[in-house]
């Protein structure tokens, strides 16, 4: 087996992570990154010229129900960012990303 072989065998085997979101009732799922979802996200950001959408963005690129099936959509950009509590898409987003938020910082939040 090749190196590439080797690579994507790794891929395919790294599980679903999930984050329990108690204020939507919810369990969002998500796959580990590749490098095109981490280029529709900036590729998409840059070009709107609103670092703000990020978090928004992540969500939209990552998020999964259970079934591994996308729980938003471009079209959910504009509800996430103005009808949505942004500590909440913010700590989805940091997990999804595998930022560590410290317990201030949650807490704050």
């Amino acid at each position: 087996m090749g190196s590439l072989e080797k690579a994507k065998e790794h891929f395919a085997s790294l599980e679903m992570q999930s984050i329990d979101v108690p204020e939507w009732d919810e369990v969002i799922h998500w796959r580990p990154w590749n490098i095109n979802e981490r280029q529709k996200v900036w590729g998409a950001v840059r070009q709107s010229g609103r670092e703000t959408e990020l978090s928004a963005r992540v969500l939209i690129v990552k998020a999964l129900d259970k079934d591994g099936k996308l729980l938003y959509s471009t079209n959910d950009l504009r509800t996430l960012c103005y009808d949505v509590d942004f500590s909440v898409v913010e700590r989805i987003s940091a997990a999804i990303v595998g930022v560590q938020l410290s317990a201030e910082e949650i807490e704050k939040n």
